[in-house]
């Protein structure tokens, strides 16, 4: 993984370095009174796939998209669950 964008406070680009399908997160915060909105971006490719199985990039990106979601959710437990710091 590589950081290929960041602005404190705003936004986190990580793209992977190796690989066969090539992805990249984009996640951005954006202060909403006392919270903070996640959005998160995401976006694969199947470049590195050899011959026929470059036919299967359309399911990556299917299993993708589901990963994010699940990662998302999991943080969203975490964070709603976490304690404040004293």
């Amino acid at each position: 993984m590589e950081v290929t964008e960041f602005e404190v406070d705003a936004l986190l680009t990580l793209s992977s370095l190796s690989g066969p399908t090539p992805f990249t997160y984009r996640f951005r915060l954006a202060p909403t009174g006392h919270r903070t909105h996640l959005h998160l971006e995401g976006s694969i490719t199947g470049k590195g796939l050899p011959g026929p199985m470059a036919l299967l990039a359309p399911l990556a990106s299917s299993f993708f998209e589901r990963g994010m979601r699940i990662n998302l959710e999991s943080l969203k437990r975490i964070v709603e669950t976490a304690r404040p710091a004293e």
